[in-house]
């Protein structure tokens, strides 16, 4: 079963909201599967250890402000999704009535990132090509040297994620107009992706 179709229990005084906040994250097309469930439940699991309050009091600011603290052995980058989550729903509370203090956005921790792209020369893509090209046939995977060498023509014609292209299916390759319709996109978003001529050619060969 996709994330997306699982029903998640909530519990608490805020219940009612967690399940309204979800429905209104899908509702916009967005995938708010497990990673995303897991803050809602976080925040669960923060106001059972707080002592009891009136409900209007349990997002102030200073429960706020100790729910978004740097915890020992934590990332930045998990500090940053917990303070993100808790401003959108704070001002989804209020959108809904309730009352929450809003986590300013100006006072996020700063993440960086140490990521540095690679990027391939062409004799290195001449290269790739060359041995998914020569790919033998095997018995247990029949398709397998007829899969990769196409896989990797529209990864790098293209220019989708690997997921992206892993989920495609024959009714999403318009071959009469050389366009990929792409429906499982990273932000659930739809978009037509045009290829080029060699590739279309190729791909309506496959």
């Amino acid at each position: 079963m996709k994330d997306k179709e699982k029903v998640y229990l909530f519990h608490g005084p805020y219940q009612d909201y967690f399940y309204k906040y979800v429905e209104y994250k899908r509702g916009t097309g967005r995938k708010y599967g497990r990673a995303s469930i897991f803050m809602i439940q976080e925040l669960e699991r923060f106001f059972d250890r707080q002592p009891l309050v009136p409900v209007a009091e349990m997002l102030s600011k200073a429960s706020v402000e100790e729910f978004v603290a740097k915890r020992p052995e934590e990332s930045l980058k998990t500090q940053y999704m917990r303070m993100n989550f808790i401003h959108d729903f704070a001002i989804f509370v209020n959108e809904c009535g309730g009352t929450a203090y809003v986590y300013p956005a100006e006072k996020y921790v700063k993440v960086r990132s140490d990521f540095c792209p690679y990027i391939f020369t062409h004799e290195e893509i001449r290269r790739l090509f060359e041995v998914v090209d020569r790919l033998p046939y095997w018995g247990r995977y029949p398709k397998y040297h007829l899969i990769y060498p196409m896989l990797l023509r529209i990864l790098y014609g293209c220019g989708l994620r690997l997921n992206e292209a892993l989920l495609l299916k024959t009714g999403d390759v318009d071959t009469t107009q050389g366009v990929l319709y792409l429906s499982s996109t990273k932000n659930g978003s739809q978009r037509c992706v045009p290829m080029s001529v060699s590739l279309w050619r190729y791909v309506d060969y496959y």
